[in-house]
């Protein structure tokens, strides 16, 4: 995948990516998260296969990161992050995604985060 071209998803892609969201309210001032319920990796974040290498191999990305750039049509920049505006991993509603250093991204979570990371995104 180049980096000077942002990813931008063929319609039977775009066709499966939407098929892998669910539209929820997680958070009352964010309105509706596009929640992913595809595959996910061992930290939660939703991750999505975009083709093969020409070598053959599989090309799996970070759904986030694919919502990103395909909605917004931004590279994401060496070193960046895409924050979740509404502290939601799962979210892939590109309105909730922002491009940020990894030092931002690190305060952003600590001002944001008044819960533990275990129940984050589940009320008792």
């Amino acid at each position: 995948m180049p980096n000077d071209a942002p990813l931008t998803l063929k319609a039977d892609q775009l066709q499966r990516f939407r098929a892998k969201i669910e539209i929820a309210v997680v958070r009352e001032e964010f309105g509706e998260c596009w929640i992913w319920t595809g595959s996910v990796t061992e930290k939660g974040y939703g991750k999505f296969y975009v083709g093969t290498t020409p070598d053959g191999r599989k090309v799996t990305r970070l759904a986030h990161r694919v919502s990103f750039e395909h909605y917004k049509q931004q590279v994401i920049r060496p070193g960046y992050i895409v924050d979740h505006e509404c502290s939601h991993k799962g979210c892939v509603r590109p309105d909730h995604l922002t491009q940020v250093s990894n030092v931002r991204n690190l305060m952003l979570a600590a001002e944001r985060r008044p819960w533990s990371r275990r129940n984050q995104y589940y009320k008792e």
